[in-house]
């Protein structure tokens, strides 16, 4: 199941890479490094270097009331925040999985910190917490 999202994921990246964004003559397509953590790379250190985006992809089900929240340090910026279509578009409260794709802002070293809390829930801590300190030249 994870390396179909993998793929796919892997796949949209290398797509949007190498879609121009203003047409030109020639265009030439523009390398494009991953690293890729789930929920068991929480607590890695990752180094993001010109060209490289860190890929999160994590569990969700928005239908149960539960979101992730970042806590983003000032050295990677967040490129995008994509779900993944439930598999069955007819079920009800079926999980899915949120991408988050992040790219290197400035040099430095912070901690990525997401959080799968209700909202709504003031005082209970989170049922998930992803970790990550990155360091980015």
């Amino acid at each position: 199941m994870h390396n179909k999202q993998l793929a796919v994921t892997v796949a949209l990246i290398a797509f949007m890479a190498n879609t121009p964004i203003l047409a030109q003559d020639k265009v030439k397509p523009v390398p494009t490094k991953l690293v890729i953590l789930n929920e068991a790379g929480s607590g890695k250190k990752v180094t993001l270097t010109k060209g490289i985006s860190l890929v999160v992809n994590l569990p969700d089900n928005a239908s149960t009331g539960f979101a992730w929240e970042a806590t983003i340090p000032a050295v990677i910026k967040l490129k995008s925040a994509n779900v993944d279509p439930p598999k069955d578009k007819m079920a009800v409260g079926g999980g899915t999985i949120k991408h988050f794709i992040f790219t290197g802002a400035k040099p430095g070293k912070g901690t990525l910190k997401l959080i799968y809390r209700r909202s709504f829930e003031k005082n209970v801590p989170p049922a998930k917490t992803f970790q990550v300190e990155v360091t980015v030249k």
